[in-house]
């Protein structure tokens, strides 16, 4: 977020500005609710991960993982004008990674159960949004993105529905599912950063 005092773009996870280390503040037309604030938000996060792992175990776990590195690296990646981004960037780069790993391991131990077509659409087509969304910020990639995302949640949705409860395949999906939901908010809730500091997103 920028600092009103001296203008310099900050982290917004940050509490004050690295450049004057005035107190940094959100407009209230910017704020829909506390939620929308990125901290707390990531932070709640990491807690709804941790619990719904006791049932996903190491599929959700390791994508936490995953997930805070990610997010750690962006203040190395990203410009400052896209940090706001972040944590949906770090989601979704995570789910790739992951998506990417196990369908390489599946190829190396000649397992068949990955559908190669829309394993290689999951992976190509959010890497190409995200670099978009990082080169751009308009809001094109947030809606592909974001349609991308759903989609790919309704058809989880329904392979849950289809599985026993507790069984492999069903806490590997409710696994991706939480995690696209978490994708979903983090993408709105940048959006919505963006047309309180910007008026509106370019398209």
């Amino acid at each position: 977020m920028q600092c009103e005092k001296c203008g310099k773009l900050n982290d917004v996870m940050r509490a004050k500005c690295v450049a004057c280390s005035d107190v940094l503040t959100t407009s209230k037309a910017g704020v829909l609710s506390r939620l929308t604030n990125q901290r707390l938000a990531v932070y709640m996060l990491i807690f709804i991960a941790i619990v719904l792992g006791l049932y996903s175990g190491i599929y959700l776990l390791a994508m936490l993982v995953i997930f805070l590195i990610t997010f750690w690296l962006r203040k190395y990646l990203l410009d400052p004008k896209t940090l706001h981004y972040a944590p949906t960037i770090a989601i979704q780069a995570s789910l790739v990674i992951v998506t990417g790993t196990f369908f390489t391991l599946s190829i190396l131990l000649n397992n068949s159960a990955f559908n190669a077509l829309f394993v290689l659409i999951d992976i190509a087509f959010p890497v190409v949004c995200l670099f978009w969304l990082i080169e751009k910020r308009s809001l094109k990639p947030v809606l592909l993105l974001g349609i991308f995302q759903l989609i790919a949640l309704t058809t989880h949705f329904i392979d849950i529905a289809q599985m026993d409860f507790a069984s492999r395949g069903h806490r590997i999906y409710v696994n991706y599912a939480f995690w696209r939901i978490a994708a979903l908010y983090f993408l709105w809730a940048a959006y919505s950063q963006s047309r309180t500091n910007n008026g509106k997103l370019s398209s």
